[in-house]
């Protein structure tokens, strides 16, 4: 199983000239009626909300498959829809922004994937472009098969060097052993199962800007948190709470994956490194843990995950639990 969250918007976040007031329609070609050249502004300010997605069955964010859910129920832009609600995605769109940087969108809508409609809602796959961005159209995909969003861009990831809360006080993440217990959020210290680590190197980067890190500056989620900067993998998700929270989606708290988190100040997606070393931390259970003080997940061990994974960590994982 594969669980993901990500930050929707509705309709009056963007100025489109081509049907004022709506998202672009799709075509019957499940792309969007937009074409290369086309412009849209980003006004932001407009409704939004954080919702999880549940994958029972696959790897990707797929426009094809059906068992695609709300894990919550959502009240969205005038309707309600309850908890197990299906969705899909209907066409992703790259952007060349005013700003001089590069944005994509993805559509979806609240039913299975079928005739071609208007959109209910939109997300930013990567960094949500300031207000008043003019966003010129440069290219298009269709979200299925092998052009579908990978699960393998939502493993929680900490960067070497990261300070993770355990019973014998701070602990960089790269020395973590299956001797130590870290701490949770509540209040209890949990063995690990596992830490597993990969090193990318700056072809990789080059090749998957996906796998770049998101740098969350001392002090930018409040409170004094992180207490260092703390570096993590885009969506590595994090407990936010208010008043950040409430400001961004409605709710007193939530876990916010950090690359919806670069609309804040001090949060940024690092473009200069040229290589790292990812770990994932493993605990028996999906748990909130605290890396520089921050609270932020553990590894969550579902089948998507997995199946997202290196041979070599599956192997490492599966040998732990036999079930998955």
């Amino acid at each position: 199983m594969a669980t993901f969250g990500v930050l929707i918007f509705v309709a009056d976040n963007l100025t489109n000239p081509q049907n004022p007031g709506f998202f672009p329609a799709e075509d019957n070609s499940n792309r969007s009626d937009l074409r290369n050249g086309d412009q849209l502004t980003w006004n932001g300010g407009g409704e939004s909300a954080f919702i999880e997605i549940d994958d029972p069955s696959g790897t990707s964010f797929d426009e094809l498959e059906t068992d695609q859910t709300l894990v919550t129920s959502l009240t969205f832009d005038g309707s309600t829809y309850s908890s197990g609600q299906v969705l899909t995605p209907s066409y992703t769109i790259i952007f060349s922004g005013s700003d001089g940087n590069n944005y994509t969108l993805t559509s979806l809508i609240f039913a299975a994937g079928g005739q071609p409609r208007i959109p209910d809602a939109i997300f930013w796959e990567e960094s949500i472009p300031p207000a008043g961005t003019v966003l010129t159209v440069t290219s298009e995909r269709d979200p299925k098969g092998n052009q579908a969003r990978n699960y393998l861009d939502f493993v929680a990831c900490f960067c070497e060097g990261t300070l993770i809360e355990t019973k014998d006080g701070p602990k960089a993440v790269e020395q973590l052993t299956c001797k130590d217990k870290v701490a949770t959020l509540h209040g209890h210290f949990m063995s690990i199962k596992a830490v597993c680590n990969r090193s990318i190197a700056c072809s990789e980067l080059l090749d998957n800007p996906n796998l770049r890190t998101v740098v969350v500056s001392q002090g930018a989620l409040g409170r004094g948190l992180p207490k260092r900067n703390l570096r993590v993998s885009k969506q590595h998700r994090f407990l936010v709470s208010s008043p950040i929270c409430r400001r961004m989606f409605g709710a007193d708290a939530t876990l916010v994956s950090a690359i919806q988190l670069t609309q804040l100040p001090g949060i940024f997606i690092d473009t200069k490194i040229n290589d790292l070393r990812y770990f994932h931390i493993l605990l028996q259970n999906h748990e909130i843990v605290f890396a520089e003080g921050a609270p932020t997940e553990s590894l969550h061990l579902g089948k998507g995950t997995l199946e997202a994974l290196p041979q070599e960590t599956v192997k490492e994982i599966t040998s732990i639990f036999p079930t998955f």
